[in-house]
């Protein structure tokens, strides 16, 4: 009778070792998967998904992990088209500043001009860089500066002011 107990032990405890290794085995499996899924996601491949099987907890987490990957997709897709809107409407914008029959200025409130278009360099006779380096006092005309508070005052209240004004060229013309 205690043979065959201890054998039976040993049965049991061979059984129960065989059922852990196999539950192991349906558990790291998915996980190792969902590990590398995420690697792969992670390096830019937002198309991957995961198989919704095995244990439910597997699955849920499988779905849980395919409902992200699906939004991350969709994020990214709507950030570059988003982008080529941006790029496109850049495009459309350095176009007509730079075919524009006029001088054209840009400058921040505070601080140097930030873009000439290529009209206004020719007749001051200034590349870009050098006129993106200047600040008003640099080219605008001393009696020019008469309008500057009205000006100023434009720019605080809509961010932006467009007006004329003289400017000094590289060889002393007022234009």
């Amino acid at each position: 009778l205690l043979q065959l107990a201890g054998g039976l032990s040993l049965a049991l405890l061979a059984s129960l070792c065989w059922l852990a290794f196999w539950t192991g085995q349906r558990l790291s499996r998915p996980l190792a998967s969902l590990g590398a899924l995420a690697g792969r996601m992670a390096g830019g491949d937002y198309a991957v998904r995961a198989p919704e099987e095995g244990f439910a907890e597997i699955r849920q987490l499988s779905c849980a992990f395919n409902q992200m990957a699906q939004s991350i997709a969709d994020e990214v897709s709507a950030l570059r088209l988003a982008e080529k809107k941006l790029a496109d409407s850049e495009h459309r914008y350095r176009v007509l500043f730079e075919s524009a029959g006029d001088g054209i200025l840009i400058r921040p409130l505070n601080g140097p001009y930030v873009d000439a278009n290529e009209m206004l360099c020719r007749r001051l006779g200034y590349t870009r860089e050098e006129i993106c380096s200047f600040y008003p006092t640099d080219i605008i005309a001393p009696e020019a500066f008469i309008n500057s508070q009205e000006i100023i005052a434009k720019l605080e209240e809509n961010g932006t002011a467009i007006f004329e004004t003289a400017l000094v060229a590289r060889d002393g013309r007022h234009i």
